[in-house]
């Protein structure tokens, strides 16, 4: 995928999750005269079709996206079955679309989200909804940090009879997310003591089961590269320091190098968590978050302060200080981390 293609799906995936859909299928019409052959761009227009309530189309996008996947993209193949089901669902063709739900599943049965768009189908039915109840228990399984999965769990237990079951999941999504609107509506149900909602004719809020925007993603990825790199740059830059009193020697110098190399190949696993379209975009990592930007400046200073300590040790000059502000550094990026990475950042999923 080239750079401005990547761009251009990444400024559409935005356009979308800030609810300017139109603007976003404007763009993706464009991309298609170059790209006509990407799967991607397909699924980017059908998910921005569905935003606007327009399933006949989004339907045709997400059968020219089916078309154009890879056997080995399963991933690429999953998205066009979800989008494919919810615009079934949004056109009245039930039974497609829970068939094209369970064709998503069956193709990827690790991704949570294909659970929730066959648990989101099946709530439609108080016939299936059982089977809608085992279907949000999976994606709970899979994805326990989300608060999606607990919300259409919590939905499907109140609709099956189980208030108890109910509350413990919308209660767990008003903890991960304190503005689930769906929670705090279903709490309230229940402690009003109001039966549950019928059978809706389509899965309410169709967007929460598209895929997200990358910048979501990006940041939450990102945040959870600065606490990792943090944790060792700050353990190894104490360990250093340590070792090195109360005079350090050249000697440890090949240990700060190790340290550095240690840390290289932490952010290349971190960067398997990006998105494809930010992955090698860095300007994308903190856009729009000013904590992130602070916090890859941090890192920045960890990593050439350190790597300055390590050059002068090796030229046998003592420079404790630097790696002492290393430290000080390493610290705030871990923190930063902590509070912007995937375990604080929630997201409940709404576009995935």
């Amino acid at each position: 995928m080239s750079e401005q293609t990547a761009s251009v799906l990444a400024r559409a995936a935005d356009l979308t999750a800030a609810g300017d859909a139109a603007s976003a299928i404007r763009l993706l019409r464009g991309l298609l005269d170059i790209e006509d052959a990407n799967a991607e761009v397909w699924c980017r227009l059908a998910a921005a079709q569905l935003e606007i309530e327009e399933p006949t189309a989004a339907l045709r996008s997400a059968g020219q996206a089916l078309r154009r996947t890879t056997a080995a993209d399963r991933t690429g193949q999953a998205w066009a079955h979800r989008l494919r089901s919810l615009a079934l669902v949004e056109l009245g063709r039930r039974g497609e679309a829970i068939s094209a739900a369970r064709e998503a599943v069956r193709t990827e049965p690790r991704n949570w989200r294909t659970h929730i768009t066959l648990a989101d189908c099946l709530l439609t039915d108080e016939r299936t909804v059982a089977d809608a109840l085992r279907a949000a228990q999976q994606a709970v399984r899979l994805a326990p940090e989300h608060s999606r999965p607990y919300e259409v769990l919590g939905e499907a237990a109140e609709r099956f009879g189980d208030p108890e079951g109910a509350e413990d999941a919308y209660q767990t999504a008003r903890a991960l997310d304190p503005q689930s609107e769906l929670a705090i509506e279903g709490l309230t149900r229940l402690r009003a003591d109001q039966p549950p909602p019928r059978a809706p004719d389509r899965p309410a809020r169709v967007a929460q089961s598209l895929p997200p925007g990358p910048r979501a993603d990006t940041h939450r990825a990102f945040g959870g590269l600065l606490r990792r790199l943090g944790a060792w740059l700050a353990g190894g830059s104490m360990l250093l320091m340590l070792a090195g009193m109360p005079n350090p020697t050249r000697l440890l110098a090949w240990f700060g190098l190790g340290l550095l190399l240690v840390c290289l190949l932490v952010a290349g696993g971190a960067l398997r968590a990006f998105p494809g379209v930010s992955r090698w975009r860095p300007k994308y990592w903190w856009q729009g978050s000013v904590l992130l930007m602070i916090g890859a400046g941090t890192l920045a200073g960890a990593l050439l302060l350190l790597a300055s300590w390590t050059t002068l040790l090796a030229l046998d000059l003592a420079a404790t200080r630097l790696l002492t502000l290393a430290l000080c550094c390493a610290a705030a990026t871990g923190v930063i981390g902590y509070l912007t990475g995937p375990h604080r950042t929630r997201r409940s999923g709404r576009k995935g």
